[in-house]
Formats: C-alpha cells, structure tokens, sequence
C-alpha cells in the first residue's frame, strides 16, 4: 500500500499553455521538461548517477493523479512554415517560399497565473529517489513549448495529505483508469526506458546533421531522431453528481409526473442562480452563464450544470415518475459542489406570490439522497441507450406537420436522425459507427409519448424517442439535444445480453481427443434448451443464429458466421464456452442479435450437466465470463493452438501442404478481421491426409484480442488459440 506521495507543482509564469493535445498537460510532458532541467546548462558536468536512478525510478511508478485549475481555450494563431524540402528547390534558401505551405495552429490554453498545477505520484519505496527529483523540480525552466516559461518545486507528503492537497486544489482532477465517456482523455506516461529513449533522441538530435562527401560535393544528410518511447493512460476526470430526493413536509416521496421533468429542472435551476447571485455578486455574470446559458459561448457548453430529474426506472414495476433530481458539475467548472449544494439542500422549490404569499406552484424539498441506487441506473457503461425523456431536436420542415403519411413520417424520422447524430457530437460523443432509431412513442411501456413534453421553448415537432447503438460501450449520464440542461434528452443504458457463457468442466481423465466432441456435445445441448425455452416443436427448426442452418436445412450461407461459436478450453482451468459470433468476427451485434442473446441467456440457466455419449457424462458450472487478460482473450501478438486447426479447404494432392495450410489460416484470420500473421505449423494432430489437423502458432504485428476461433470447425471446438505466456 502507498503510504507515502511525491508532489511535483508546476506553475506557469503567463497563465498559458501552448502546448498541443488535451488539457492537462501529459505526465510524460512533465517527466521530459525535469530531464531536460536537471541535465541542462550549468549541470551538464554534474555525476549523474544520482539523477539517473531518480529518473528510472520515476518512470517505473504508476501513472500520477493530476489537478489543474480550470482553463479556457484562447484565440489560435496559424503560423505558415515551408515543408521540410529544400532539397526540391535545389537547395536554395532564396526560393523557401515555393516551399511553404504547412501550417502549425497554436490555441494556448488560459488560465490563473496564480494557480499551480499538481502531479501526484503515490510510492511505497524509494524516498531518497523522491527527495533526488523534488530537489531536481527546481531547475525546470519550461512546460509546453519554449514559450511557456514555468518553475516547479517537489515535496513528499503523506498519502492523506497528497489526497487532501488534491481536493482542495479547487481546479480539475483527473485520475488513471478512465471510463468510456467524454471526460476520458489518453495522456502519455513515463514507462520503463522512457528516461533511455529522452537520453538517446538528445544525442541523435545534436547529430541529425551530417556532412558527407559525393565526390568534389559536399552534401549535408539529415537523420531524424528517434521517437522517445511513453505509455498511452485513460485519465478520468469525473463530473460531481449533487443527488437529491424530492420530498413531501411529511419526509414521504414526491412523485413528479415525467412530462412535468423540464418544469422542475428550470425550478431547481432558476433557485440556484437567485441564491448563488445574492452570496456570489461580484460573479453573478459567471453565474447566469455557466447555470442559465446566458451569453454562453462554445467554451462554456462543456462547463455548464446539468440539472436532470430522473425517473425511477430499473423494474418491470416502476412507474417512471420522478422521485431524484440530479445535479451535475462538470469538472471544468469554475463553480465548486459545494457551494452549489449549499444552494439546493433543504430548498423548498414550491412558488410563492411575493405579495401575498400565495402558493402559485406546489414543488417538492430537495433533501440530499443517502440511497444512490437509482443513479445507477443511469450509468452504462452500454452500447445500446434508450431516451426516458425525448431528446428535443432542432426544427425541421419535415416534422412540423402533425398528420404524415407513412413516406412522409420515414422522411422525418431519418431527418431527424441526422440531426440527433449532430447532438451526440455536441455532448462530446462520435456518432460514426452508431445505429439510431427515432420515433414519437417511448420505448419503454410506462413511458410516455414525445409531444406531452411539450412547451413554448421546445414544440412537439421537435421533440422525439431515440435508441442509439454504438459500436463500443459509453457511460453516463448521458443526455442529449438542446434541452439537455434541463433533463430533455435523458438516456437510459439498455443491459447487454452476455456475449461468453463459461462453464468448469471436471477434466480428470479426458484426453486430447475429447475436447471438440465435449464442446460439440454442448451445442446439442444448448440448442435443444433453447428449443424448450423457445416452445418450439421438435420438428420445427431454430433460428440461424442457435443452429446454425436455415430453414430448409441447409448449411447457413458461408462467411457470414453469423451464429454461436461452441469452444472447449483445456487450459488450466477446464472450460466449455458458449461465444457470441459478433465476439468472433469483431462486429457488433446485428438485427435481432440482442434478442437472440437474451432468450439464450435464458436457456442457459441451470445448464448443469453434460451428456456427451462415449465421451462421458459431466458436471458443469457457471464461471464468469473471461475477461481481458484472460488467455482467450488477451490481447496479445503470440497465440497458440488449443484445440487443432482444420482448413476449411482439403488441399490438392500435388500442394504443399504446409503452405497451404499457411495460406487458409490467413485467410481465417482476414474473415475474423485479425491482421495477418506470421503463421508456424508446429505438429500434426489426429486426421487423415484429406483432412490434415494440426497445431500452429501465430504471431501478429501488433497486439490483438481475442477470442480467436478459425477453422472448418470453428463452430464446434476446433482452432480455438490461446494468448502465449
């Protein structure tokens, strides 16, 4: 356990930070700005032993925490600078302007001068390491870019006191171990033979240049140098969820009907701005921005509170009315939680006559919610998301009449899922890849329909359902469109049918031969419960997807495999899975896919025995499903056979036959979507010479995750490869 953390607080003297890529500035930056301090000018002589050891020590911690303070992006300025191509114009500098043509944009990142930034790096061992770099700290001279002129100073502290520092920052933290949604950015991190690769590009720099001699001409050869070698870390940078419960004088729920949700976000929004105002006036500009959107511009979109009640779904039984209203302040806003909380605890919304104190509108209190649970419901992570509250779209022609034929409504409804594509780009989310569906009537049977939300702002031909799929999963909260400020647009993660079902099998006395007829055995009986599940009649026939046939009885139409993959795993712990094919051929899900996957889950459950003929009867027990780091799913370069490799093509008596069989498994793996690997046949397996069996290795360029199922009998046990250790 971290008892101890090295603090390292950079401060730049203009308040700006050129530097390109995300806000914060990388670890890795920091890390290469201390080398090229501590080995610098004065202290080029100095032993080095010390600094070194400080360094390799650094670089083996884990990524840091890191605390900014809270930035705006200011003006950018295009520079105009000649390509690297002298040489096309022979040489001549008089003629660099035939050249020029690249262009460098440069949009510094503002911020308080005053404010520090922190790195956080948590360590058990190796105090004197730390005491070498904090003492080093103090010779960084820049951050960013040569302009960006900065000092630094180093501290240990204890590890509350470091959590401490860092909640009283007052500014943006962000943590390693980013999730799936917007506020998830990657940053480069010192790894080990960061400091060697800093060390070797300064001295391939100072020697990129080099005079060489082609007879009686002197020419100057250029070489570049090599890349400095960092790790690429999800940071997380949270918003701050303020949770309330809406309740009665009598410490019961107040349910709020959920076409009345906008109505309770403007009355929770507009308290804000009245109280924060008469505590805050010298910021009531700032106020009125980042709570009401007054005179916001882009920047401030990604700053602003989110005020989202939330409908209590999560059960076949709940009635979606609202009980919680939850607040949310993004990370990058200037206004802290607390003093928001201040402004919401205890408040009554309900509206008075000021004259006479008549109630005009009766609202529930806020009390802060101890019970998160239904939050979680909100969530994800999820590829599949459902709207609660409809997502108001921008006008359209086409979906302003109330009375559409069907052609027309297909118009308007793929209009407007062009423009709801446009509002995931607004809430920081790339709609490529993404499936969407759109339609007046909600998705869920307690819901509600899209034009009883209507209002003076957001008219009925704007607002509309949506259900997007994406192609990975995102988490939440998510709210999309131009009411998603005020709880218009409120997703709901669709749970996901589990794509691997595993199950322990008793290995004991089986033998190599029996691993493809146990995973063969288990598709029989997988599609015989799902025949039961299903109510299916013996002779009628199951859907492609658990069969693996159409109809007729004809073998499924080759190369789509879109049905299940049957595997056995005699690794250390013995297992038979039953796999998704979208798993296998790394694509999402397809039509009724989701369906699919959800009636077999229910098939599943009490699969406890397998009856497999000669090859025994044996007990089986559910396992989680493998996740990555797992041997059958990586990601790795190297994979080894687990069960034989059978080409789906028999080779030609006069073929080569180890080239063949090089040759089909590429082919395999360009069906799976893998990159193609360099493919070692390693020995034969059980099979005649018309159907050759055997056991390969594969080695890809770059790490790839599994699983890994190839091969004429891929769906029942065969080519299934395993990550090598």
């Amino acid at each position: 356990m971290s008892a101890r953390a090295l603090i390292i607080e950079v401060r730049l003297i203009d308040g700006r930070f050129h530097g390109l890529g995300d806000w914060p500035p990388s670890p890795f930056r920091l890390f290469s700005a201390l080398v090229a301090g501590a080995y610098g000018g004065r202290w080029a002589t100095e032993m080095r032993d010390a600094k070194d050891a400080a360094f390799r020590w650094l670089e083996r911690l884990g990524p840091p925490a890191i605390a900014v303070p809270h930035a705006v992006r200011g003006q950018a300025t295009t520079l105009y600078v000649p390509n690297n191509d002298l040489d096309a114009v022979g040489g001549d500098p008089a003629r660099i302007s035939e050249i020029r043509g690249s262009t460098k944009v440069f949009a510094p990142r503002l911020f308080d001068a005053e404010a520090a930034l922190l790195y956080v790096w948590p360590f058990a061992a190796g105090e004197a390491e730390a005491g070498t770099l904090g003492a080093l700290s103090e010779r960084l001279f820049a951050f960013g870019r040569g302009i960006d002129m900065a000092f630094a100073r180093g501290e240990i502290v204890d590890a509350a006191t470091a959590e401490a520092r860092l909640i009283a920052h007052g500014g943006s933290v962000s943590r390693p171990g980013g999730g799936t949604d917007a506020a998830t950015r990657w940053l480069a991190c010192p790894m080990v033979g960061s400091f060697e690769s800093l060390v070797e590009r300064h001295a391939a720099t100072a020697a990129r240049f080099e005079a060489r001699r082609d007879g009686r001409v002197e020419r100057i050869s250029f070489r570049k140098a090599p890349n400095p070698r960092a790790r690429q870390i999800a940071y997380d940078s949270p918003a701050t969820i303020l949770l309330y419960d809406l309740r009665r004088p009598d410490g019961s729920f107040h349910a709020v009907a959920t076409e009345r949700a906008l109505a309770l976000a403007t009355a929770a929004r507009d308290l804000i701005v009245t109280r924060l105002t008469a505590a805050l006036p010298q910021r009531s500009e700032e106020i009125l921005r980042l709570v009401k959107g007054i005179a916001a511009g882009e920047a401030d979109k990604a700053r602003r509170l989110r005020f989202l009640p939330l409908p209590s779904i999560g059960s076949n039984h709940a009635d979606m009315q609202v009980r919680r209203l939850a607040v949310e302040v993004p990370s990058d806003c200037p206004l802290r939680a607390d003093d928001i909380a201040w402004a919401l605890s205890g408040a009554d919304l309900s509206r008075t006559d000021p004259e006479t104190g008549e109630i005009l509108q009766a609202w529930p209190t806020l009390v802060r919610a101890d019970d998160r649970g239904m939050l979680a419901h909100y969530a994800g992570p999820s590829r599949r998301w459902r709207s609660v509250t409809p997502v108001a779209l921008p006008a359209s022609e086409a979906s302003r009449s109330a009375r559409q034929s069907g052609t027309a409504r297909a118009t308007a409804e793929a209009d407007l899922a062009g423009r709801l594509a446009q509002a995931l780009r607004h809430a920081g989310l790339n709609p490529a890849g993404a499936t969407i569906a759109i339609r007046r009537e909600p998705f869920d049977g307690h819901g509600t329909r899209s034009e009883r939300f209507a209002n003076d702002r957001f008219p009925a031909g704007r607002l509309a359902h949506a259900e997007i799929t994406f192609p990975a999963p995102v988490s939440g909260l998510l709210a999309l469109g131009d009411g998603r400020f005020l709880g218009l647009g409120l997703m709901a993660p669709v749970a996901a049918p589990v794509s691997i079902h595993a199950f322990a099998i008793e290995s004991d006395g089986l033998q190599p031969a029996d691993w493809v007829p146990l995973a063969a055995a288990l598709r029989r009986a997988v599609m015989a419960r799902v025949r039961d599940a299903l109510g299916l009649r013996p002779e009628a026939g199951l859907p492609v997807f658990f069969c693996g046939h159409e109809p007729g009885g004809d073998p499924a139409r080759s190369g789509t495999h879109r049905h299940l993959f049957f595997a056995a795993d005699p690794g250390p712990t013995a297992r038979l899975l039953v796999i998704a094919p979208h798993r296998i051929t790394r694509t999402g899900p397809t039509g009724d896919e989701p369906d699919q996957l959800a009636a077999l889950d229910a098939a599943l459950v009490g699969l406890s025995q397998l009856v497999a003929g000669r090859h025994g009867v044996h007990r089986l027990l559910p396992l989680p499903p493998p996740e990555p780091g797992d041997p059958l799913i990586g990601p790795a370069r190297t994979w080894l056979s687990a069960t034989p490799y059978r080409p789906t093509r028999h080779p030609k008596r006069s073929a080569d036959r180890a080239a063949h069989l090089t040759a089909d498994i590429r082919a395999e793996c360009a069906r799976r979507g893998l990159p193609e690997p360099a493919v070692e046949i390693l020995a034969n397996a059980p099979g005649s010479c018309r159907e050759p069996a055997v056991r390969a290795r594969l080695r890809f360029a770059v790490a790839v995750e599994g699983p890994i199922l190839l091969g004429q009998d891929s769906h029942e046990g065969g080519g299934l490869f395993r990550a090598e250790e």
